[in-house]
């Protein structure tokens, strides 16, 4: 027997996780926007570790 879920349930959940990575993602972004401005962050080496991974990622 096949187990359904209701469609706003899934909505919601949807809804939730999206969110939840939205907000992680403003994080990352202002966290680095920051850590830039006071130099703790070198910019350009950080954009070339998330190239390499991102390319070992689809590799």
């Amino acid at each position: 027997m096949a187990y359904r879920v209701s469609q706003p349930v899934v909505d919601e959940a949807l809804t939730s996780f999206l969110s939840f990575v939205l907000v992680l993602v403003v994080t990352v972004a202002v966290a680095v926007g920051v850590g830039s401005y006071l130099g703790i962050v070198d910019t350009q080496t950080l954009l070339e570790q998330l190239s390499e991974f991102a390319i070992h990622l689809t590799a």
